[in-house]
Order: C-alpha cells, then sequence, then structure tokens
C-alpha cells in the first residue's frame, strides 16, 4: 500500500509540474536589482542631503535653546541669594518651563526628522516602482522580480542599468541639470585621441 501511494504522489508531482511549466510558457520574465538602484540612484543622495540639513537646522535650533536655558540658569545662580523667596519660586518654574519647552522641541524634532525620513522612502518606492513599470511594459514583460529576493535564476533579463539611468534622467530633469557636463567633457577626449 504504501508503495502504491508514493507512486500515486511521484506521478501526481510530475502531473503538477509538467501543467505549471505550460501555463508559464511564454511569460516574459526579468529581474531588477532594487539594492543596487536604490543605492546608486541620484534621488537617494539627494534624500539623504535633504535630510541631513534638517537634521542640522534642528540641531541649530536646538543649541539655541540649550544656550538661552543655560544663560536663564547662570542668571538665576547669580542672582538667587538676593531674591526672595516667592521670586525664587516664581524663576524656579519659568526654568521648569524652559526645560519642558526644550524636551518638547527636541521631541518635536526627532519625531518631524523620522517623518520625513518615511516621506522621502515613500516617495523613492513609487518612484522606482512606476518607473519599473513602464520600463517592463515598454519590453512586453509579464512579469518582473527583485534579483535580491530570487534563490536562483537562470538567464533572466536584468533591467536594473535601464531602470536606474530612467531614474537618474527623472532626477536631471526635475532639477534642471543638463548634459552640458558630457557634451564639453566628449570632445577633450576626443581631443587627445588624435
Amino acid at each position: 500500500m504504501n508503495r502504491t501511494a508514493t507512486i500515486a504522489a511521484c506521478v501526481l508531482l510530475a502531473l503538477l509540474a509538467a501543467s505549471a511549466a505550460q501555463a508559464t510558457e511564454g511569460v516574459k520574465i526579468a529581474i531588477v536589482d532594487v539594492v543596487r538602484i536604490s543605492d546608486e540612484c541620484k534621488y537617494k543622495a539627494d534624500y539623504e542631503r535633504r535630510l541631513e540639513e534638517l537634521i542640522a537646522s534642528k540641531r541649530e535650533e536646538g543649541r539655541q535653546l540649550s544656550q538661552t536655558m543655560r544663560a536663564l540658569v547662570d542668571e538665576f545662580e547669580k542672582e538667587k541669594l538676593l531674591l526672595t523667596e516667592e521670586a525664587k519660586a516664581e524663576r524656579q518654574r519659568a526654568l521648569t518651563a524652559e526645560a519642558k519647552k526644550l524636551q518638547d522641541f527636541d521631541t518635536q524634532a526627532k519625531q518631524e526628522v523620522q517623518k520625513q525620513g518615511r516621506t522621502f522612502s515613500e516617495e523613492f518606492s513609487k518612484k522606482i516602482k512606476a518607473v519599473i513599470q513602464e520600463v517592463a511594459a515598454e519590453h512586453g514583460l509579464d512579469m518582473v522580480f527583485d534579483s535580491n529576493v530570487l534563490l536562483y535564476h537562470k538567464d533572466l533579463p536584468d533591467l536594473s542599468d535601464e531602470v536606474l539611468a530612467r531614474l537618474d534622467k527623472m532626477y536631471d530633469e526635475e532639477h534642471g541639470a543638463t548634459e552640458a557636463v558630457d557634451e564639453e567633457t566628449a570632445p577633450a577626449e576626443s581631443d587627445e585621441g588624435g
């Protein structure tokens, strides 16, 4: 009985494999290296630069608030012996309020930086996906897989260079960059050769 069940299972697997092969016959598939595209794309460097600028701005704002707080503490320390108990209590409440303001700023700044990072990441992912879909449609593909997820593939076309080039071109167009730099270097190279 076990041998019959084993044979039946093998026949069933063979039939399933054959039908799967027929179902995918004629399906056009390609791959892209999303990690490489993300790492090398001009958008990533721009997003990172903008995020660093935001972080630097928040640090400077926090530094100024800290300096103000320090100045208030120093002033209080110098004058506290001359102040009445009521005036001391009032100053301490003011210092506590300033400390709370500084702490709230720190929390809000961190949240703003995290939110902006998520926004950049979502924008970037949408751009990559849109360009992949556009390139896939132009090539008449049925499916495109991330090459970093596949455990094995045999000779599938890799669209990574094309997707990366389009993203960079899109970036240049959005930011007013031109190909003038490439045109200027081309004649210099040809002059050296001749």
